[in-house]
């Protein structure tokens, strides 16, 4: 499981557009499944329906005819393509046969630690980007193969600062996932939070996120505000206010701007030109809209299978629309159930799990069906991993514990999913 999630944040490998992110996930799904392919069958048929589901997409993206025409004359090789359709099986493969026995409240907290400290390393990096040259390092984690300027370039040019992200989005995302977990796991510690918090509050503002600053950080306050004591709530407004303080102080500073820019236009959507619906999702969706034009593109050359695994050399600021250039309204309809079907899931296993666990996995949720909209969830690089192990340790297949006796006496201070319980397996810790 550590070795999983940090692999997340590891450098590309020698070999061209390899991540060690690929090199670690599909060595250990094909390990799995020359050891131990017997236990697929023990799986949850949630399980089973949803591999399906994604292995049905990649298989419509394979054999797509796709289109010719001279607005399609920009396409990608394919490659990027399968990598985003293949891994979230090949997760599912590994939590079916590595994760499937017992443990599992173990494998959260280890899960959840490791992305966190992580988290708060890149932190660290992100900050020390602001005052000098940090891409001597971080080029290693961008990639940018065939002589294309990673978008961490472009974007530093912005004031937008990832660390080993090199996409903005992704870093959004992942620190949204970290926030989320921070506020579960030390609900009741209020200074492991406020110190955890507050580093990982930075790192999401340092990206300039709006994955982070419109979905990630919202829910995380929520979930403080609505599950907590006036005292919980209390801290939480003071580290709000302590990091948007230090946003604005960051952001005055001539060369050390952090997307205030940015900031500054959501504060004042008078100025727009756009409209509300434009200025907040970056062009996103609202009048003349990137995912407008490539929908309409493939609306109009290929609308039932999509264009394939050459899709559109474009970027995919939707799952939804990723889904549609690739598989067309088949995809659309695939991923919509995939979704679909996670939230049947959770919702039928909130009663047989510890209050912590269904909270925690109903924020996962509403995290991806939401960030799905501006940012393909299931499928981004790096993020794909840590996410689909969430999913599977917290909806797919979470922890059965009594609800009523964690409901009536609530977790011991500190105390987090499951403690107390046997431990997994070394070898199912370490993967």
């Amino acid at each position: 499981m550590v070795l999983m999630v940090a692999a997340a944040f590891g450098p590309y490998t020698g070999l061209p557009g390899l991540r060690t992110e690929q090199l670690v996930v599909y060595a250990t799904c094909a390990l799995a499944l020359v050891v131990g392919a017997h236990r697929l069958g023990r799986a949850p048929a949630a399980a089973g329906v949803i591999g399906a589901l994604l292995a049905t997409q990649l298989v419509v993206a394979m054999v797509a005819p796709g289109a010719e025409s001279q607005a399609l004359n920009v396409r990608t090789d394919g490659f990027a393509a399968i990598d985003n359709l293949a891994l979230p099986v090949a997760v599912l493969v590994i939590g079916a046969v590595v994760l499937g026995d017992g443990g599992r409240d173990r494998l959260i907290r280890l899960a959840g630690y490791t992305l966190m400290m992580a988290l708060c390393l890149n932190t660290v990096l992100s900050y020390l980007s602001l005052t000098r040259d940090m891409s001597p390092l971080l080029s290693h984690f961008w990639g940018g193969t065939g002589g294309l300027t990673p978008v961490a370039v472009l974007a530093t040019g912005m004031d937008r600062f990832g660390g080993i992200f090199n996409q903005p989005a992704e870093a959004g995302v992942m620190y949204s996932l970290g926030l989320i977990i921070a506020v579960w796991f030390f609900k009741h510690q209020p200074l492991r939070l406020v110190i955890v918090g507050v580093v990982l509050a930075i790192g999401g503002l340092l990206a300039a996120s709006k994955v982070f600053l419109i979905v990630g950080m919202p829910i995380a306050l929520w979930q403080v505000w609505r599950f907590n004591n006036w005292r919980g709530r209390t801290w939480a407004a003071l580290v709000a206010l302590g990091v948007i303080a230090f946003y604005r102080y960051q952001s005055s500073g001539s060369t050390t701007a952090i997307g205030g820019r940015l900031l500054d236009d959501w504060l004042r959507p008078d100025r727009s030109e756009t409209g509300l619906v434009a200025l907040y999702t970056a062009d996103r969706f609202g009048g003349q809209s990137a995912v407008n034009g490539s929908a309409s593109i493939v609306l109009d050359h290929a609308p039932w299978f999509g264009l394939g695994l050459r899709g559109l050399d474009v970027p995919y600021d939707s799952g939804w629309l990723e889904a549609l250039v690739l598989t067309g309204l088949c995809g659309v309809l695939l991923h919509t159930a995939v979704l679909v079907l996670l939230g049947l899931r959770w919702y039928r296993n909130r009663h047989r799990v510890s209050r912590v666990t269904s909270q925690l996995g109903g924020s996962l949720l509403l995290l991806i069906t939401i960030g799905n909209l501006g940012q393909p969830m299931l499928t981004s690089n790096r993020v794909a991993t840590v996410v689909w192990l969430l999913l599977w340790l917290l909806v797919i297949d979470p922890p059965a514990e009594r609800r009523a006796r964690i409901a009536t006496a609530g977790p011991q201070r500190g105390q987090l999913p499951g403690q107390g319980s046997a431990s997994a397996p070394l070898a199912r810790q370490l993967v």
